[in-house]
């Protein structure tokens, strides 16, 4: 009779202490869930780091291409092909040198200075952004010179300001937006900015500092540092979820790579080897020593 009690009793106790454990993970279920309704930029950041874990490009090495040689000033001639500095890597191992002043010009009188490639895509992007959201895309920050990221340096945390040289900004490419009352990194507690995070890439901006790369970027989270590379670059960079500097490590040199319609091939000099016919193409330096070429080839090709 004793040894059963004592079972009774230990059974209890142990059905006592399931309720308590249940008990306690619905309260700290419910307190994550309040804390989690009231931040909508942290339950916008699970749902998209989740997300991109199913995420994959299409982009595939391209073999048994018929190549010819071609000059810089060749391509240019060809009126097909623009060039420009959009898929230059900038950062503290890859310096700029020159100040861009002679490249950047004023968007629409708006004093925002910016590379002119960039111009289309952010006019594009911003009208959307009101279209479905009734809300400016403004600009805080664009294009800066050496002296003005000096200024910035100076005045700024070291980890947050990056040093003269290794700054994006200095060549024009890089916007820093906000949403009428939401700027840094509130910028996610709307849903234009949420927007923002996830559609940028259409219109070949990438969040240049994304969460969970400052390994690769040495730079911290900044969900409103935009940063121009183009099409299809930023599809690619989004769908794979990749930063610039792994990007670039993912284009061998000397090699191709077809995405949908696109030939990408990154080589170092001239004379490039390229088809002998394609439909358009932009080439850019990687500020690495080479060149970054992506051409239209069509459907067909």
């Amino acid at each position: 009779m004793v040894t059963e009690m004592r079972r009774h009793r230990q059974k209890k106790s142990s059905d006592i202490s399931k309720w308590l454990l249940i008990v306690l993970a619905f309260i700290v279920a419910a307190e994550v869930v309040l804390v989690l309704y009231k931040r909508p930029d942290w339950m916008f950041m699970i749902k998209e780091t989740a997300g991109s874990f199913f995420r994959n490009s299409d982009l595939e090495e391209a073999t048994e291409l018929d190549v010819t040689e071609w000059t810089l000033e060749e391509l240019l001639a060809t009126k097909a092909v623009i060039q420009e500095d959009s898929l230059l890597l900038i950062n503290k191992e890859y310096r700029i040198q020159s100040d861009f002043s002679d490249v950047v010009e004023e968007y629409k009188n708006s004093g925002v200075m910016m590379d002119p490639c960039i111009m289309p895509s952010y006019e594009a992007l911003s009208a959307e952004c009101k279209r479905k959201f009734n809300d400016a895309l403004y600009v805080n920050s664009s294009y800066r010179t050496p002296e003005k990221q000096q200024e910035i340096l100076e005045t700024s945390a070291a980890n947050i300001a990056a040093e003269v040289g290794a700054s994006e900004h200095q060549a024009g490419l890089a916007l820093d937006v906000y949403f009428s009352g939401y700027a840094g990194r509130a910028i996610l507690k709307c849903e234009a900015g949420q927007y923002l995070y996830q559609n940028c890439w259409r219109y070949g901006f990438v969040i240049r500092y994304p969460l969970w790369k400052s390994s690769k970027t040495d730079t911290a989270f900044e969900p409103w540092h935009i940063r121009y590379v183009g099409v299809p670059h930023a599809e690619i960079m989004y769908l794979e979820g990749l930063v610039l500097e792994e990007y670039m490590e993912l284009l061998l040199e000397a090699e191709y790579y077809r995405y949908g319609d696109y030939l990408i091939t990154r080589q170092e000099k001239e004379p490039f080897l390229l088809p002998e016919s394609f439909e358009s193409g932009i080439i850019s330096s990687d500020n690495m020593g080479g060149y970054v070429i992506t051409l239209k080839l069509g459907e067909e090709k």
